[in-house]
C-alpha cells in the first residue's frame, strides 16, 4: 500500500491506497473505498452502505455508497451528501476508479522464495538456524517456511532470525 497523493479539500494523508476494485461482489457493507473521479479530478472516501437486495439485478451489478469524512468514516462528508449507486460498469468505463484503502499498513509477508533468497544473501543455512535456536526451531520448520512463506509478525521474526535485524517500519517493508 502507498500513501494517497495530496490534493483536494479533504485530508487523506492518513490513508493508504490498496488494490483497485474490479468486482463489486467482493465488497461488503462497511468497506471504505477511495473514489477517484477523472471527470471532476477529485478523490473522495466512500463507505459501502449496502448491496443490492431487491433481487431485480444479478449479484454484483450494483452496490450503494456514501461519501464520508476521512477523520470519521461513520459521518457523511457533508450534510447534503446522500447515498449513491455504484454500478458494475462504473468499474470499467474509466470515469471513476475505486480503490480499497486503509489506515493500517498491511502485515509484512515473506514468500518461500523470499526466505530462501534472504538466507542465501546472508549466508544462513537451515542447519545454522536450527543450531542458533535449538529449542525453538527445527530443520523441518525451516524447510516449511522456505516452502510456504510466513505472514504478519511471524514474517518479521523470520526476517530477524535470518538477517539479525528487525525490519524497518513506517511503511517500508524489508527487501531481499
Amino acid at each position: 500500500m502507498k500513501p494517497i497523493k495530496k490534493g483536494g479539500t479533504q485530508n487523506l494523508e492518513a490513508w493508504l491506497l490498496g488494490d483497485k476494485v474490479t468486482d463489486l461482489r467482493l465488497l461488503k457493507p462497511g468497506d471504505i473505498l477511495l473514489q477517484v473521479s477523472h471527470q471532476f479530478d477529485s478523490q473522495n472516501l466512500c463507505r459501502i452502505t449496502r448491496l443490492d437486495e431487491c433481487g431485480f439485478r444479478a449479484p454484483g451489478q450494483i452496490c450503494y455508497g456514501l461519501f464520508v469524512n476521512p477523520s470519521n468514516t461513520q459521518q457523511a462528508r457533508m450534510n447534503g451528501d446522500h447515498e449513491f449507486a455504484i454500478w458494475d460498469f462504473d468499474l470499467t468505463l474509466g470515469h471513476n476508479e475505486f480503490f480499497r484503502v486503509s489506515t493500517e499498513p498491511p502485515p509484512m509477508s515473506l514468500t518461500g522464495a523470499m526466505v530462501a533468497s534472504l538466507m542465501r544473501k546472508h549466508k544462513v543455512t537451515i542447519r545454522s538456524i536450527k543450531e542458533r535456536y535449538p529449542k525453538m526451531i527445527t530443520m523441518k520448520r525451516v524447510r516449511e517456511v522456505r516452502a510456504k512463506g510466513v505472514k504478519g509478525f511471524a514474517a518479521e521474526e523470520w526476517f530477524y532470525i535470518i538477517t539479525g535485524k528487525w525490519p524497518v517500519k513506517d511503511g517500508v517493508t524489508a527487501s531481499t
